[in-house]
């Protein structure tokens, strides 16, 4: 929420375009949400919104948003894939990988996969079976 000397500031009209000018290069340069510019000084998400359109902005949708930050998420999930892969190819288990990656053991495995791993064939941890002879 503002308070008064922000809103009284926000009505001289070269401070509001100014405040436009940097809520809109937040949005376009770094992926940032309405909510984000709303924390960011605009107050509310419609006064964020508001601003952003009086900048020359386009709001986005939300899938729009989403498949930006996943595009800059997936160069470090490709990084982290491939270190995984060195270390599983050096020996190591798929449950020692997500203990020391704090991940479950169902994101390692889709992590290898990722980094196309060729995997080791599984082991059955149980005892031997024992083969019945037939009289």
């Amino acid at each position: 929420m503002r308070t008064s000397w922000q809103t009284r500031r926000l009505s001289d009209g070269q401070a509001r375009r100014n405040l436009a000018a940097h809520l809109r290069r937040l949005y376009e340069q770094h992926g940032a949400t309405l909510t984000e510019l709303a924390a960011a000084g605009a107050g509310t998400r419609r006064a964020a919104r508001r601003l952003l359109i009086e900048a020359g902005g386009t709001p986005r949708t939300t899938q729009q948003t989403l498949r930006i930050r996943t595009a800059a998420n997936a160069a470090a999930r490709k990084k982290l894939a491939v270190s995984l892969r060195s270390r599983y190819e050096a020996g190591a288990t798929v449950p020692e990988l997500a203990k020391e990656c704090n991940y479950s053991i169902a994101t390692v495995y889709r992590l290898l996969r990722l980094a196309n791993t060729r995997m080791r064939p599984q082991h059955r941890h149980g005892p031997a079976r024992r083969t019945r002879k037939r009289s």
